[in-house]
């Protein structure tokens, strides 16, 4: 149960790592990591530090490296910030938030129609998002349609 209980959290998890076969060991973590960005041969250190994995957290937008000691692989390991791989990192501007009332653009034929909605998600431009319509039903239930993000607050139709 307990295995099964760590599993689901691992792929539940908000985040993916990389792993990467390190050369060598620098002399410390921050040198480590900065020898990983630049791309260089790491001078090998008995009793220094290497990247093991670097994971991009999706919910913080930040992406980590994991550093762990080349003296004993018992220590624990230590996540460390990279700031300079921002441009790894894709960050999207949002222009729709969840719960953001969108004008809905409909495209049939000659005919264009413009409804109110809510944004049942937050996306950025080119984003799929459902979108809870304004206007009841027949049975007095609200429309869902599916949707693509045009612009901050407006999402047409997808076909």
């Amino acid at each position: 149960m307990k295995r099964l209980l760590v599993f689901l959290m691992m792929m539940t998890a908000p985040a993916f790592a990389l792993p990467l076969r390190s050369v060598g060991c620098a002399a410390t973590a921050e040198a480590a990591v900065k020898q990983m960005l630049a791309k260089t041969a790491i001078a090998d250190v008995a009793d220094g530090y290497r990247v093991e994995a670097v994971r991009f957290d999706g919910v913080r937008g930040k992406t980590w490296a994991v550093v762990a000691s080349c003296a004993d692989p018992s220590w624990p390991r230590v996540a460390m910030p990279i700031e300079a791989q921002a441009d790894v990192v894709r960050k999207k501007t949002l222009l729709v938030h969840s719960g953001d009332r969108v004008t809905v653009l409909s495209d049939v034929g000659a005919t264009r129609m413009e409804l109110m909605g809510w944004a049942e998600a937050a996306g950025g431009e080119g984003d799929a998002m459902d979108v809870r319509l304004g206007s009841l039903s027949g049975d007095g239930s609200r429309t869902k349609v599916r949707c693509r993000v045009v612009k901050a607050g407006v999402v047409e139709v997808v076909r």
